[in-house]
């Protein structure tokens, strides 16, 4: 591997560890605990734009892109995840909806491949799976396999989804396989 660009944030301090890619526009996106989400071309280096996410003081985390539905969510404050439209092309963003979770912090967050369902890792044995369609939330327990759900990444190459458990440091595979799953997490893998 090699280095291909540095991006200086320009003394706004205190990145956070959440970033995402536009990949039409070379953007990297990133969070800051000022609350802002700021924009860099990662070819010029240049800060395209930035907006505020309502989270002074905390991380805006689990900064995710639903490129299909040109949404962009995080989590902005307890117990809350934010819906954006993106406007990829005029650099305009406009809030959509508010997921409340039952966890304390969705600070973990992936879409399925159709991005009408978020799964939510809540810092709990608890992973919560929102459907964008019809509003409801369901819960899938893993007690028995994690203590706090955190780094959730979709395996798509084989078709699993890992969790890191924060507690411990141990790894959880979820397949559709698993007869503990529910059918909403199934619809995911």
């Amino acid at each position: 591997m090699r280095q291909i660009s540095c991006i200086s944030t320009r003394g706004e301090g205190m990145l956070g560890s959440y970033l995402l890619y536009l990949k039409g526009k070379k953007l990297i996106g990133a969070s800051f605990k000022s609350g802002k989400i700021k924009f860099f071309n990662f070819v010029s280096k240049q800060q395209v734009f930035e907006f505020y996410t309502d989270s002074q003081g905390r991380y805006p985390c689990g900064l995710q892109l639903l490129p299909k539905k040109s949404l962009m969510i995080c989590n902005t404050r307890e117990y809350m995840v934010k819906m954006w439209n993106l406007d990829e092309l005029n650099f305009k963003i406009k809030e959509e909806g508010i997921i409340k979770a039952e966890g304390k912090e969705p600070n973990c967050m992936i879409a399925n491949y159709a991005e009408d369902q978020i799964l939510m890792g809540c810092l709990t044995p608890k992973l919560e799976i929102y459907d964008l369609n019809t509003n409801k939330m369901s819960i899938l327990d893993l007690s028995g396999y994690i203590k706090e759900a955190n780094s959730l990444v979709y395996l798509k190459s084989i078709n699993k989804i890992s969790i890191c458990d924060r507690v411990s440091g141990t790894i959880c595979i979820l397949t559709s396989h698993h007869p503990e799953l529910n059918e909403e997490l199934a619809q995911l893998l």
